[in-house]
């Protein structure tokens, strides 16, 4: 499989991850974490990068919707609710379109770097 090919892939993952699973787990990071575990080992470096970025977005945003449906217990969170899932559908749209067009150097906002990228073992042979 391309490089190119194993980043649409990741980039479809993290996209299609939460209404693929929702119903099934509540996990909906799945996919991107199933993606990730796959490729981070890839010989290119930036399928790997952009599989552990896809990651940190996919929890970082699952993060931000557990926290705006426990607001909506107070009747404020339908607001952050609706914006994120609009914002969701907007970025994973300008995702999709940049990986396909052999641009992955698309970053989502609001994401928390869980996964750091691997150090390099410089000097060591």
């Amino acid at each position: 499989m391309k490089s190119r090919d194993k980043i649409l892939l990741c980039s479809l993952c993290n996209a299609l991850g939460p209404f693929l699973l929702s119903s099934v787990v509540s996990i909906p990071f799945l996919p991107s974490l199933i993606c990730w575990l796959f490729m981070r080992g890839d010989e290119d470096a930036e399928v790997a990068d952009y599989a552990r970025r896809r990651l940190n977005v996919a929890i970082s945003w699952a993060i931000w919707f557990y926290i705006s449906m426990g607001l909506c217990l107070v009747i404020i969170g339908f607001i952050p609710l609706f914006v994120l899932g609009i914002w969701w559908v907007i970025a994973c749209v300008k995702d999709v379109c940049r990986a396909c067009s052999e641009d992955s150097s698309y970053q989502f906002g609001l994401t928390i770097p869980f996964i750091r990228p691997p150090r390099s073992r410089g000097g060591e042979s």
